[in-house]
């Protein structure tokens, strides 16, 4: 199965990758180019700059199960 979130760089986009990851899924998530991500470090997930107008673009490409 494949997540997306969204904010996944903050605070509980984290918390909630690494609950994700421990079920088995495949997780993404979007975030700010500018964001700090060092949340992120040594989680196995695949982050996608957002911009405000690419998201349907973000949701084509990764075609996740659950958001």
């Amino acid at each position: 199965m494949k997540a997306l979130i969204t904010g996944i760089s903050g605070k509980l986009g984290s918390h909630l990758s690494e609950l994700l990851l421990s079920k088995g899924y495949e997780v993404h998530g979007t975030s700010r180019p500018w964001a700090d991500r060092s949340r992120l470090a040594g989680l196995d997930v695949k982050v996608h700059d957002f911009m405000g107008t690419n998201f349907p673009f973000i949701l084509e490409k990764v075609r996740p199960d659950e958001v």
